[in-house]
């Protein structure tokens, strides 16, 4: 079974961003454990 879960963040901090993005993912997995991961970061002006 294939499970995915995403957020996104508007915090300005990148590393507070990533942290947050990355708890939440957590929350979302519940019991389950990630085994894989991307991160991708833009940036718009």
């Amino acid at each position: 079974m294939l499970l995915s879960v995403n957020s996104t963040s508007d915090v300005v901090d990148p590393v507070e961003a990533v942290a947050n993005v990355i708890n939440e993912c957590r929350s979302r997995l519940g019991d389950n454990r990630a085994q894989a991961g991307l991160i991708i970061k833009t940036c718009f002006r």
